[in-house]
């Protein structure tokens, strides 16, 4: 049998990623994730020109998706017990405002032989088969 690696989310407190300041260890790795590339191209040519050429403009920083699964069930090996507390850390390390940088921190997310920096710009929880 395989040891899986866990993916781990590292959150810093520069763009550098050189000031860690916590880690979250998912217990459960995504089935999937994607990338979204784009590029944004600048469509308005001179006044009264036609069918004019699209000039590049920048470059988006790429999207990365992926969904989370967070078990109470106890149906998991080595699975949370408390859901809130562990929704709480998880957001404490991608989510929560910091002081001293004035936005939220600068992540790392390392996956296997994977490693990719990135920004939060989203999160979405949703709660299904839970109890009262």
């Amino acid at each position: 049998m395989t040891n899986l690696t866990k993916m781990v989310i590292v959150s810093y407190k520069n763009p550098d990623f050189t000031s860690e300041t916590a880690k979250y260890v998912v217990r459960v790795n995504p089935e999937k994730y994607s990338q979204n590339f784009q590029i944004r191209y600048d469509s308005e040519g001179p006044p009264g020109s036609m069918n004019s050429t699209l000039k590049y403009e920048r470059s988006i920083p790429a999207e990365m998706r992926f969904e989370l699964l967070f078990d109470v069930t106890g149906a998991i090996m080595g699975s949370a017990t408390d859901l809130a507390v562990e929704i709480e850390a998880f957001k404490k390390v991608v989510y929560d405002y910091e002081g001293m940088i004035h936005s939220p921190q600068y992540l790392r997310i390392y996956w296997g032989k994977m490693s990719f920096g990135a920004r939060l710009s989203s999160l979405s929880i949703t709660y299904t088969l839970f109890r009262a």
